[in-house]
């Protein structure tokens, strides 16, 4: 099975997704209109959420500032929660 990840908003990526022969797009979210389009089109469209979609890679980011400016103390947030979910 092919897939395709879009990390936040993804919604503009359908057309990508499916010129790739994607059966799966996962993103973070997509407006309405784009999860019509995405079933009409016959491209499964699973929303994981903006934060949740996004929040793994600050560490990815934050290693490779780290690696590219050694003399900056540099880390991904340990406290951020996602706002939909959190109290």
């Amino acid at each position: 099975m092919n897939s395709s990840i879009a990390c936040g908003a993804g919604g503009e990526f359908i057309d990508d997704a499916i010129h790739q022969s994607c059966q799966v797009l996962l993103s973070g979210e997509a407006r309405f209109h784009a999860c019509l389009e995405a079933r009409d089109r016959g491209l499964g469209l699973v929303l994981l959420g903006h934060f949740v979609s996004e929040q793994p890679a600050m560490h990815v980011l934050a290693d490779q500032i780290r690696r590219r400016f050694p003399a900056l103390v540099v880390w991904a947030s340990t406290v951020e929660r996602d706002p939909l979910t959190s109290a």
